[in-house]
């Protein structure tokens, strides 16, 4: 069950997001015991490193799971992802998201919590070189982890969103009449990830 998505703007808080993360993880926990609870960070679910100070606190133990979004324009704008020698930029790139989000699942002991990213992705028809740099950049640190994640988004437009109707989903990765795969080449891309590399 994952918890409010993208929080944003100017009314998040830490204070706040550990409020109402404990209240609804709670409220579900008692609901279904059985079920994992995922709860996204502030800014667009991109920051937790909040919690290294003070981790959370909850009844509902190993049900939970942390959950980020990570996109070529996450942390920055996109074209820095051209802008220097691919290996360096990923370290750092990488160095950055790990210490901003993804320190819960690196973490060990009690103090390790699972990290699921819930959205990756990029304009899918024609895909740009800093796109190109970054989901090469994330497949491997993905593939290297094992990581769990989910593509933004299998959609390929919609009927009615954001006051417009017939509206393309240029992330999608289906076509805009959802017949075919928008970008071939991409699908590929995404297989490395897709395979289970440690454990049994």
């Amino acid at each position: 069950m994952g918890l409010r998505n993208e929080l944003r703007g100017e009314r998040q808080s830490e204070a706040t997001w550990r409020k109402y993360v404990t209240l609804a993880g709670n409220a579900i926990h008692v609901a279904n015991p059985n079920v994992l609870i995922f709860a996204g960070g502030i800014s667009y679910a991109s920051v937790l490193s909040f919690l290294k100070k003070k981790p959370l606190s909850t009844t509902f133990g190993n049900k939970l799971v942390y959950e980020s979004h990570w996109y070529p324009f996450t942390a920055g704008p996109e074209k820095v992802w051209t802008e220097k020698p691919l290996n360096q930029l990923c370290r750092a790139k990488i160095d950055g998201y790990v210490n901003t989000t993804a320190f819960s699942f690196t973490a060990g002991g009690s103090a390790a919590v699972p990290l699921f990213v819930g959205e990756v992705g990029i304009p899918g028809a024609e895909v740009k070189k800093s796109s190109d740099n970054f989901l090469s950049c994330f497949a491997t640190w993905a593939a290297e982890n094992d990581l769990d994640w989910a593509w933004w988004g299998l959609q390929g437009g919609y009927y009615f969103r954001d006051n417009r109707t017939g509206m393309d989903e240029y992330f999608g990765a289906l076509s805009y009449f959802w017949d075919r795969p928008r970008n071939p080449f991409l699908l590929n891309r995404l297989r490395l990830m897709q395979l289970k590399n440690q454990g049994t």
